[in-house]
């Protein structure tokens, strides 16, 4: 019905399902009402009354099936992919209030405060991931990404305590180590920067991400006069013509 367009005749339907006995059938029927909602954006001008009614419908099914995660998952989309990030903190407070989840949540309720610090909305990612990080306090990836976002926003005081605690749970972690080094590293400690940059990259989890640090590494590399090593890492992993540090 939606891929016709019949958004009237989805609204019965969903409606009937949303109004039924059973949780699990009802949050699927307002779960289907905030679809309806979304897909009817595109073609009923203002998006924002749209969205509105579509965050309703899910505050509607995570009250029938608070435990759904994907209910839960499915709000905290809505309001990232219309711009509302500043929600973002608030809407996952009130889901890990409802479903605590497990270590197996973490990834995905991460996944957002990543997407924030890679379109530069530091504030909303730290309090976003601050609000994860009293659920999972002990968690490496929740703790680097906090840190890192601190250190981005000139937060080192703040950041300090919690890379460090993260250390002294996870050793090992890349992720912590790259942060801690950034850390470090802005804050004038060469050497201490130095050895966690390269505890960091002798743990990357991917090519990828070994390619990604090393480039950046070989920048801070270059800007300590260390041309040989720098000169090196950029030819190996960093893109063609980025060579720098090699022509001086």
């Amino acid at each position: 019905m939606l891929a016709s367009g019949k958004f009237e005749d989805a609204r019965v339907f969903c409606r009937e399902l949303s109004v039924g006995p059973k949780d699990g059938l009802a949050a699927s029927g307002h779960a289907c009402l905030a679809n309806i909602a979304l897909a009817s954006c595109e073609s009923q001008p203002p998006a924002g009354a749209c969205v509105d009614e579509a965050l309703a419908a899910l505050d509607a099914a995570i009250e029938r099936e608070p435990q759904a995660r994907r209910l839960h998952l499915g709000r905290l989309r809505v309001l990232l992919d219309d711009g509302r990030a500043g929600r973002l903190a608030t809407a996952l407070e009130d889901s890990l209030a409802r479903r605590p989840g497990t270590e197996d949540d973490v990834d995905k309720w991460l996944g957002y405060a990543v997407e924030l610090v890679e379109t530069r909305r530091l504030n909303e990612a730290v309090a976003y991931t601050t609000i994860l990080s009293r659920r999972f306090p002990d968690d490496a990836s929740v703790l680097a990404t906090l840190g890192g976002c601190l250190i981005d926003l000139g937060e080192n005081e703040r950041a300090e305590p919690v890379l460090n605690h993260a250390l002294a749970l996870h050793p090992d972690s890349p992720a912590v180590n790259w942060s801690l080094a950034w850390l470090h590293e802005r804050t004038g400690r060469v050497e201490s920067a130095r050895r966690f940059f390269e505890a960091a990259l002798a743990g990357a989890p991917s090519p990828d991400t070994l390619a990604a640090w090393s480039c950046a590494y070989a920048s801070v590399l270059e800007s300590h006069g260390r041309l040989a090593e720098a000169c090196r890492r950029q030819r190996e992993h960093c893109p063609p013509g980025a060579a720098t540090a090699c022509s001086r």
